[in-house]
């Protein structure tokens, strides 16, 4: 019970109040950043001092707490935007549908290690012009149907997909999962196998 506590505590100062520097943590805390740097010689120290004012923890179960965020904050920094925050309020729920997904996309199945080697193979870059949205080959969380209302879009985890960049681009809101599928996806897989050189590591999802 109180690892979990110590985790909502850690949880609202690091991702809701964003104190992630001195000048945020002096801000919340309303005092000079010369002040906080003297009572707190790193961050971490402040969240093991705020945490400890209200339950008790050691050293060891911190260093874990701190353990137990590092996929969350992974996705946090690649994914997190104002129109997926909802995604975010939950650590161990985003964590878990992600790692649901294996790592690849949910229309042809490419991995992300796979496209990091089509990056390299286009010189770095995964666009053929060179621009900077898109170069480097991530993988995207984004809508299997496209949501009317904009501000709901990321509001329900089983409307989201892991899709690599082709895919999502090329199918976009205009065409249908179930379509993309049937009509589209052998042949975005025979492209990259083109540029790979090779077949892909996993077979076409269901």
């Amino acid at each position: 019970m109180n690892i979990k506590k110590a985790k909502a505590i850690y949880f609202k100062l690091r991702y809701i109040e964003r104190i992630t520097d001195y000048a945020r943590l002096s801000n919340y805390e309303k005092r000079t950043q010369e002040e906080v740097r003297k009572i707190y010689s790193t961050l971490n120290q402040y969240y093991f001092i705020k945490i400890n004012d209200e339950i008790k923890i050691n050293q060891d179960e911190f260093e874990s707490l701190l353990s137990s965020f590092i996929k969350y904050n992974e996705l946090s920094q690649k994914y997190n935007n104002e129109n997926r925050k909802f995604l975010f309020e939950n650590p161990e729920k985003i964590v878990e549908w992600f790692e649901s997904k294996n790592n690849m996309c949910g229309y042809c199945g490419i991995t992300q290690t796979e496209l990091q080697e089509v990056k390299v193979k286009r010189d770095g870059n995964l666009t053929l012009n060179k621009k900077t949205k898109r170069s480097q080959a991530t993988l995207e969380i984004e809508q299997t149907t496209p949501v009317v209302n904009t501000t709901k879009a990321y509001d329900d985890f089983n409307n989201l997909i892991l899709a690599c960049p082709l895919c999502n681009n090329a199918k976009s809101n205009l065409i249908d999962k179930e379509s993309w599928k049937e009509i589209f996806v052998d042949s975005m897989r025979k492209y990259y196998e083109k540029i790979l050189g090779k077949k892909l590591l996993n077979k076409k999802p269901e």
